[in-house]
């Protein structure tokens, strides 16, 4: 699983869910449509003991761009997304690693 250059270590959970982008119409005889233009994947890794180190690589790749590229080739995945790094909790007693980090990807 790469990040553009950067690759991401094995995670402890990997979700993927979607976006729905579209509208619903109520139409004049009183049926609804759907209008669906895209369905844009969201994928949720999360790690339970990501080090320092592997931390500060994401987060600064993250400060440097708006988009990077996602390949990972077990899902058969390779797209564009945007990153979204979510709140880390320390393992109590162990500075060199963090007990809970959720990275988001979203499609682009």
């Amino acid at each position: 699983m790469t990040l553009d250059t950067l690759s991401l270590p094995t995670p402890n959970s990997f979700q993927d869910s979607f976006d729905r982008q579209g509208a619903y119409t109520k139409t004049l005889d009183g049926t609804t449509r759907r209008a669906i233009n895209s369905d844009k994947h969201i994928w949720t890794i999360g790690y339970q003991s990501l080090t320092t180190t592997e931390f500060t690589e994401i987060k600064n790749l993250y400060d440097l761009k708006d988009t990077y590229n996602f390949i990972y080739e077990d899902f058969g995945i390779d797209t564009t997304v945007h990153l979204d790094i979510g709140n880390r909790t320390f393992v109590p007693g162990n500075p060199a690693y963090y007990s809970s980090v959720e990275l988001v990807l979203r499609e682009a």
